[in-house]
């Protein structure tokens, strides 16, 4: 039995194994027909493989479930302070549990091992499909329970495996079809050569490098240290990939713990002389250039580490930020969620783990942390956008605009990736009270309008009218602040264009209409009405959508104040 699983396998379109059959498994005759059912192994190999396939490959099973926020967040961070963020649930600590945080999805992977065990024929050619065809990275080291811990991470995890499973173990270089070849391996500094191995899908490169990164901390796993063994086997063909799974998803975690970096390269697959230049195989000019990079971390880090990793962690989600970004100018909604979620749950996990480092670089930096604190609320803020329907909402009326005649852009993809309407509008609302509490990368006034509009939307489709009531009357406080302070500016010049006073006697207009719609008595407010005339004002003062501002770092509080 190749791999160890407790499921029973039962295949009741197909399967249909005879006691008498033998393990040779010789069969000559043609396609039969017993009680309605095909013999299995008389199917065409292409039909078998592909059955096998669905059965074995991790990648194909791999389900995605959206976790719901803690019941106690909306409530929490409504009242909240500003300067009392770090006790808001996102980035609240986990007590004495070896695992912080709440990621915002999982993955559950189910695959059915057993189906190798039917008879020797299966196994010839399901063990093929399971080894070499499914692309995992690893992890070999003497920490017991992996699997339920990376599950609190939201990755599935097989194993552990015995080491003659892992095929860069195979001192003698021959390729064995029955084991693994992960695309990257980490192994404990300390391990010994039998020390059992665990696997994921190199799908999960990225939460696995994250998850790493905090269980560094944990008491299990505190300063471990890791040598990775990068595959470079002809089986696996896509160096790019692995170059920027090694480069981008391990090094800004971990370059600190990682001791050294090796090829796995048996002799069969060595070069050709053609392949040779200068006496250098591409081989070695790539493992040159991993341990180049690693060496520039480590040496850009000796002089103030905090400031080192906390600027690399920054850049990194930078990265993702401008591509979730590039995905939301190309109608690509889905991809982008995916990328701002990985935005958000890191950069809550930096603050959440890596407190006493951040007092450090607040204390050298003059604008404190509020670099990640941007990344933190800009990310927050799309995915409210995403996830209420405003966007939806800006694009269907861009389209209500366009001319007659003129054929539009295709039809509008789902904004969210969540099927549930409700569980769409609870995640909403948490990220848009994060994104209320870190105001940054515009105007003050502006960020709270447009996030408060959001939230009144949200909160008038859930029928929470008290609190639509309090939206309403933040957004009246923001407006007339705005609406004063462009009078007091009208009075000292005369320089502000009449277009721009124009819409500002709009704002001025919005207030008298918020502040009728607020007055008690038996009139019943309409809130969707009360949050088109409010989107109405802000599209005409600025726009459809927010503008982040490149470098705008104006939040309200400093890390220093929060503590």
């Amino acid at each position: 039995m190749p791999l160890q699983s407790r499921e029973v396998l039962t295949l009741r379109l197909i399967f249909a194994c005879d006691d008498d059959l033998d393990d040779d498994v010789q069969h000559t005759e043609h396609t039969s027909i017993k009680n309605g059912s095909v013999h299995f192994l008389l199917l065409p190999a292409e039909i078998r493989h592909e059955i096998l396939r669905n059965l074995l490959l991790i990648d194909r099973n791999r389900k995605y479930h959206t976790r719901r926020p803690p019941k106690e967040s909306a409530s929490a961070m409504l009242w909240i302070q500003s300067h009392r963020i770090l006790e808001a649930p996102p980035f609240k600590h986990k007590g004495s549990q070896e695992i912080n945080g709440c990621p915002p999805s999982t993955t559950t992977c189910q695959i059915y091992p057993n189906v190798l065990r039917a008879c020797r024929q299966l196994h010839e050619e399901g063990k093929e499909i399971l080894y070499a065809e499914n692309t995992v990275v690893g992890l070999q080291c003497g920490i017991k329970g992996l699997n339920a811990k990376f599950r609190n991470y939201g990755i599935p995890m097989w194993g552990s495996f015995p080491a003659g499973r892992l095929s860069v173990t195979n001192e003698i270089g021959t390729q064995d079809d029955a084991k693994f070849n992960p695309l990257l391996l980490l192994k404990g500094q300390n391990i010994k050569p039998g020390t059992p191995f665990y696997i994921c899908s190199a799908k999960d490169t990225g939460p696995l490098a994250h998850a790493l990164w905090i269980m560094i901390k944990s008491s299990f796993a505190k300063g471990m240290k890791y040598n990775l063994v990068i595959s470079n086997s002809p089986r696996h063909q896509r160096f790019e990939m692995i170059d920027y799974m090694v480069k981008w998803g391990f090094f800004p975690r971990l370059y600190g713990h990682i001791n050294k970096i090796d090829f796995y390269d048996p002799p069969s697959t060595a070069p050709v002389v053609e392949d040779i230049a200068d006496g250098i195989t591409p081989s070695q000019k790539r493992l040159t250039s991993f341990r180049s990079e690693l060496s520039k971390h480590v040496l850009a880090s000796h002089e103030d580490v905090n400031l080192y990793n906390y600027s690399l962690i920054c850049g990194l989600l930078e990265r993702l930020l401008l591509r979730a970004e590039a995905c939301i100018e190309k109608g690509a909604f889905q991809d982008a969620e995916n990328h701002l979620e990985r935005v958000n749950f890191e950069a809550c996990s930096m603050i959440r783990t890596r407190t006493a480092e951040l007092v450090d670089v607040s204390d050298t930096l003059k604008e404190g942390i509020n670099r990640i604190c941007k990344l933190i609320a800009i990310s927050a803020y799309r995915l409210c956008e995403l996830r209420s329907g405003s966007l939806a909402r800006i694009i269907a009326k861009n389209r209500e605009r366009m001319p007659a005649g003129v054929q539009g852009p295709p039809p509008l993809e789902q904004t969210t990736r969540i099927q549930s309407k409700s569980l769409a509008q609870e995640l909403a609302v948490s990220n848009g009270l994060l994104a209320l509490r870190l105001p940054c990368a515009s105007p003050l006034h502006e960020w709270s309008i447009r996030v408060d509009l959001m939230l009144l939307r949200l909160f008038a489709e859930r029928q929470d009218v008290s609190y639509a009531i309090w939206a309403i009357r933040r957004i009246k406080e923001n407006c007339t602040l705005l609406w004063k302070d462009a009078k007091s500016k009208q009075k000292l010049t005369q320089k502000i264009k009449a277009k721009n006073m124009s819409n500002f006697q709009a704002l001025g207009d919005l207030v008298t209409f918020l502040e009728t719609a607020l007055k008690p008595g038996p009139a019943h407010i309409c809130l969707p009405a009360v949050a088109d005339k409010c989107e109405q004002v802000v599209t005409d003062i600025w726009g459809d959508r927010l503008t982040v501002k490149k470098g705008y770092i104006g939040l309200i509080w400093t890390f220093r104040w929060a503590n």
